[in-house]
């Protein structure tokens, strides 16, 4: 190769960068060494490599770090180096966006070769490609929950008038979002979503070298027309058995994938062989590739560890006989009763849209319903009640959570009309009893009437008619240009 080829290495062990110090010779390389990505002397966007090596715990640690990797103009080749012995971690880092998986040892004069392949296979393949258009009849919500639907990387912006907000992505996964004039509130994504005009531009910055991509704005081809050749068999199920109460059956939580044709994933709870629950998340195209089987692994196991994670939250304290309570309700049963039907929203309407309905709602209402202060929002849209103050609210906290919840799931079916499939006395089986006793189920009734009667207000506007799923005229994901169809049951 006549060029220095400019290589940046963050791995936290010595001996291993001494190895690449000696693999990769100067004059052929250019090569930076560091610890930790904090320890680079400037910003990735300045020293411009053409390669980067990385620990593979810390690619998926930093994230963040990849995401601004996969901006660099031109691309960079992106390769995880992992410790034979640790190869546990390597789904994960395909998975955040790394090229291809090195495990060491390896011989030198093969690490330089796989690297002269990798760019010569990066100079092919197309760089960030950008796609334009008008914000449709969905708003910009459509345009951010195809982003997630499409694990895409990259930025969306998006104007309107003089208001310009952007969202930047990395694997569907939204990283953060910004403006060019503070938003009021200081919610520049609220305020983006409720944008329902403008113009879009998107730029993604990750194009997979060795997938097959789209170089037109048409229709991709479909399952049937691009062959079965193609399409890789999905990751082995994970079944987990969680105990309860002696003398009473444990459950038994299952996660399994299947190209249907499209790669969809399902978590089935299961007691005496019935199903009591069932989740389903699908994306929009089949599992196609290495990076695709790295990414379906990850998703179907953190698919399950947050159904597990809930059922053991759960199922002690409803299965083990315990005092009734003198006086109040229990803060965690409301907070579980609404974890268990926004989780089936989620999958309709992805981890930003749902988060914020969820805060949007919960803002809007505290001031009637101060209860609503007790429970907090997490980052992946999950509800938790606060305990600092104690495990019990006033009676009137089942009227603020059935009104909360009754406004959300009003505005999730205006986002997409799969939503109201959900069942709410279904997805709250598990606990159905408990939440009969104090009433849960009739004032979500009468919540649900009245947002159908009057809407449901945000920041003093009434929301009558919501934005509907919008398809976007661009095709930007390796095997798919439709949204994905995300369904959910409970039974």
């Amino acid at each position: 190769m006549s060029e220095t080829v400019a290589v940046v290495v963050i791995h936290p062990d010595v001996e291993v960068q001494r190895w690449l110090r000696q693999a990769l010779p100067e004059g052929e390389f250019g090569v930076v060494v560091c610890t930790q990505p904090s320890d680079l002397q400037a910003p990735l966007s300045e020293l411009r490599p053409q390669v980067v090596l990385i620990d593979a715990a810390l690619a998926v640690a930093e994230r963040r770090l990849f995401h601004a990797a996969l901006g660099l103009d031109p691309p960079a080749l992106l390769l995880a180096l992992a410790a034979r012995e640790a190869s546990a971690g390597t789904d994960q880092a395909l998975a955040c966006g790394a090229d291809e998986v090195i495990t060491l040892p390896l011989d030198g004069a093969i690490l330089r070769l796989k690297l002269r392949a990798g760019l010569r296979l990066l100079r092919r393949a197309p760089s960030a490609r950008e796609a334009r258009g008008e914000v449709g009849p969905g708003g910009a919500l459509s345009l951010i929950k195809h982003c997630e639907d499409h694990r895409l990387s990259g930025r969306l912006t998006v104007e309107s008038g003089a208001q310009r907000y952007w969202v930047d992505f990395f694997g569907g996964e939204l990283l953060g979002t910004g403006s060019d004039a503070a938003a009021d509130e200081g919610d520049d994504l609220a305020a983006l979503m409720s944008l329902r005009a403008g113009s879009y531009v998107f730029v993604q910055t990750a194009v997979e070298p060795l997938s097959p991509t789209q170089t037109t704005s048409g229709p991709a081809p479909t399952v049937a027309e691009s062959g079965t050749a193609t399409v890789l068999p999905p990751p082995e199920p994970i079944v987990t058995t969680i105990a309860a109460a002696p003398q009473r059956p444990g459950y038994e939580v299952r996660t399994s994938g299947d190209n249907r044709p499209f790669f969809t994933i399902t978590t089935a709870v299961v007691r005496d062989g019935r199903v009591l629950r069932e989740t389903e998340t699908a994306w929009p195209h089949p599992v196609a590739s290495d990076t695709d089987l790295a990414q379906a692994r990850v998703q179907m196991g953190q698919q399950h560890e947050r159904v597990s994670a809930k059922l053991r939250e759960v199922a002690e304290p409803l299965l083990i006989a315990a005092p009734a309570m003198t006086s109040g309700v229990d803060g965690t049963l409301l907070s579980w009763a609404l974890h268990f039907v926004v989780e089936q929203a989620w999958a309709d309407l992805g981890t930003t849209v749902t988060a914020n309905l969820l805060g949007r709602t919960q803002s809007a209402l505290r001031r009637k319903w101060p209860h609503l202060s007790h429970f907090r929002i997490g980052d992946k849209a999950q509800v938790t009640f606060d305990l600092s103050h104690g495990p019990t609210l006033a009676s009137d906290a089942v009227d603020a959570i059935a009104n909360w919840l009754a406004a959300f799931l009003y505005l999730a079916r205006r986002v997409t009309p799969d939503t109201a499939k959900i069942d709410v006395r279904q997805s709250t089986l598990l606990m159905a009893t408990a939440l009969e006793q104090v009433g849960f189920y009739e004032a979500f009734s009468s919540a649900s009437a009245r947002c159908e009667r009057d809407g449901v207000q945000l920041e003093g506007l009434p929301i009558e008619h919501g934005p509907e799923r919008l398809r976007l005229d661009y095709a930007l994901a390796a095997g798919g240009s439709e949204p994905a169809s995300r369904s959910n049951s409970s039974r």
